[in-house]
């Protein structure tokens, strides 16, 4: 740092000018004005940046605006501070101080970091022999693009449950098949579930906001009692934002855009809201885990509905950002850079999260999630 701070003096000297040489002195106005220029462009950058923060998590889907927000690449609202903050460093440090300000807010909060908590085993979890299991979820885009890659990453994790969606059975590689080739296979029409221990399906969430399967339930018999599984798949905010193309929103069709969009919105927050009545239906107090992709990060103002009375594995015991899409080119950012989390690993009070993580391959558009969890009081 004292090399750019003599340096930053160095510049104000040679700007500001002799104060014995009138001359100087008399030049010396115009680069003070590129000064207030800077610092100015910096309180509007932070400005922007405090403006995001407060449409993304005061507003977020509650207008069709904040959803734009919710499911944008949040990095990219750092780009102004990015460009100024060079500039600060060598003309005004009082704008670098804002730039670095405007770059923490977005990098911790915007993009959701996330520090992992102390696991401390309860107290009730002695009673039933700290019985504890890996559960593994993910999104395999219908096996493809690079399903080995994805298989051999599950396989890593070492799982006692696994549960993917857009995994038709009948598409199902034999790789997959010959891996767990012992275990228990459940499959209802997308979802595929396998479990170390004895499994049934107990039902399907049929939702009819798109006319799809948006949840599967699973009953497993472990050694320490019985639990439910439930393996979720809801729509997508992607088809609504394809609406808001700027062609489309700047012209005479736009208030139809708009409208489309909130249209696709609607149907998503009721699906979701017909996929935990779903869930309370079935697990009737019992040790539950939902496991799937959500289309939905946590910042979203529909997740907390959906979420209530679970504890979200990343949330709790993960580390940095987890991001789990896209991993494809669907985006500004380059494939294999996702920039949202939406896949989670949710849990009911029967139990203790001692770890979790998201992947690391891009074998699919989605990444896995991986969590360890132990049973705190016993199943029903």
């Amino acid at each position: 740092m004292l090399p750019i701070t003599a340096a930053s003096r160095a510049i104000e000297c040679l700007f500001e000018g002799d104060p014995m040489n009138p001359s100087i002195q008399q030049n010396a106005s115009e680069p003070r004005r590129k000064f207030r220029v800077i610092r100015l462009l910096s309180w509007a950058a932070l400005g922007w940046v405090t403006a995001f923060l407060l449409l993304l998590f005061g507003v977020s889907e509650r207008w069709w605006l904040g959803a734009v927000a919710t499911y944008s690449p949040r990095i990219a609202v750092l780009a102004p501070s990015l460009v100024l903050l060079p500039i600060a460093l060598f003309l005004d440090r009082r704008s670098a101080y804002l730039n670095g300000v405007a770059i923490f807010m977005v990098a911790v909060f915007a993009m959701e970091f996330h520090l992992p908590k102390p696991f401390r085993s309860s107290a009730e979890g002695s009673k039933v022999g700290g019985f504890s299991l890996r559960i593994v979820s993910g999104n395999v885009d219908s096996f493809g693009p690079d399903f080995e890659r994805f298989l051999n990453e599950i396989k890593g994790t070492e799982p006692d449950l696994i549960a993917l969606q857009e995994a038709p059975a009948g598409r199902a590689p034999l790789a997959l098949k010959d891996a767990y080739s012992d275990w228990q296979i459940v499959t209802s029409t997308e979802f595929w579930v396998a479990s170390r221990f004895p499994a049934q399906i107990l039902d399907r969430c049929h939702t009819t906001d798109f006319n799809r399967d948006a949840a599967v339930a699973v009953e497993i018999d472990t050694p320490a009692g019985t639990m439910v599984l439930v393996d979720v798949h809801t729509q997508t905010a992607r088809f609504g934002i394809y609406e808001l193309q700027p062609a489309k929103v700047f012209s005479r069709e736009g208030s139809k855009a708009i409208a489309k969009m909130e249209d696709i919105q609607a149907r998503r927050h009721s699906e979701l809201a017909a996929v935990r009545e779903f869930v309370d239906r079935i697990s009737r107090e019992r040790a539950t885990i939902v496991a799937g992709d959500f289309n939905t990060p946590e910042s979203s103002s529909a997740f907390p509905e959906f979420s209530g009375g679970f504890t979200n594995a990343f949330t709790a015991s993960g580390w940095g950002y987890g991001h789990t899409a896209p991993c494809d080119r669907t985006g500004p950012l380059p494939a294999g850079h996702p920039w949202i989390r939406v896949d989670h690993i949710l849990v009911n009070r029967s139990w203790d999260i001692v770890s979790c993580r998201t992947g690391t391959g891009n074998g699919s558009d989605h990444r896995l999630v991986m969590a360890e969890v132990r049973l705190k009081e016993p199943a029903r």
